[in-house]
């Protein structure tokens, strides 16, 4: 690609030198006097292949758990993946930066919307799988996450509390998942704990190391050509929910846009009785 002699902009350069990453720059090459030639490299479609590259889960694992404490639950997942890819492999994956995931933690900024695992799960699942199966990975990602038992013995080796209650928050939401955990981890641990305690922050820590550590086994899997699809809400306990509230033929009240777990917050199933329910003004 064509060299573009800048040394004429000589304040320009000097007043914008952080904002190469936003154009997709490369890296600086010689210069007159101090000054530098950049070299602009256009974004790669996506996705950016693996190529033969394949995850170390475990270091995986250790590495999401520890960025937690530096980039939040959301960055912890995305940065940890980007920083390995840019040890081993390199452009473009070194081109992202890494401050920009931070604003996930805490479900968005604090507010306990989707947890920011899935959140920066998903960003990289997208970066990274075909724009034909990107969509199957995430929807697995979601759905495994809903149902897996949470924190992992993984990490009682470094983690500054071991041997933690683990809870199953059937929903991809972080207020869900860290009320569920707090509520279980008060039963059989420690009535004293909240949601802003510490013992709940290196509890999202280990889900962080947990979730990253899934999405390097799914890829290696995908990339692999080993990888199977697993989600099928047709099979789910809330399958009969579905059948109604998102039918958009036949549907009395087709007025739901989701496919995570709607008893999790809703309903008890044992409770409704088909003759009554549902009905609506």
């Amino acid at each position: 690609m064509e060299k573009k002699d800048f040394s004429r902009r000589k304040f320009l350069i000097a007043s914008t030198a952080g904002i190469g990453c936003l154009l997709g720059a490369g890296k600086l090459a010689g210069g007159i006097g101090g000054l530098t030639k950049e070299v602009y490299q256009t974004t790669p479609p996506l996705p950016w292949s693996l190529g033969s590259y394949r995850f170390d889960v475990d270091e995986v694992k250790r590495r999401a758990y520890e960025n937690f404490y530096n980039y939040e639950c959301m960055g912890g997942v995305i940065v940890t993946f980007l920083q390995i890819l840019s040890e081993n492999i390199g452009y473009p994956f070194n081109t992202l930066p890494l401050d920009m995931f931070r604003f996930g933690g805490g479900g968005v900024a604090g507010w306990g919307t989707i947890c920011g695992t899935l959140n920066g799960g998903a960003q990289f699942l997208n970066l990274v799988g075909s724009p034909r199966n990107y969509q199957v990975l995430i929807n697995d990602l979601l759905d495994w996450y809903s149902n897996t038992s949470f924190p992992s013995r993984d990490h009682d080796s470094y983690a500054r509390f071991q041997n933690q209650a683990q809870s199953v928050a059937k929903s991809p939401i972080c207020h869900v998942s860290v009320t569920v955990w707090v509520n279980t981890a008060r039963e059989k641990d420690n009535p004293n704990i909240r949601s802003l305690s510490p013992e709940r922050a290196d509890r999202c820590a280990k889900v962080t190391g947990d979730v990253a550590g899934h999405i390097a086994q799914v890829l290696n899997d995908y990339y692999s050509g080993k990888y199977f699809a697993t989600f099928n809400p047709a099979e789910s306990e809330y399958s009969s929910c579905i059948s109604c509230h998102l039918d958009t033929e036949n549907a009395y009240n087709p007025n739901v846009k989701a496919q995570m777990n709607c008893t999790t917050c809703h309903v008890d199933l044992n409770k409704i009785d088909p003759a009554t329910h549902p009905f609506a003004d």
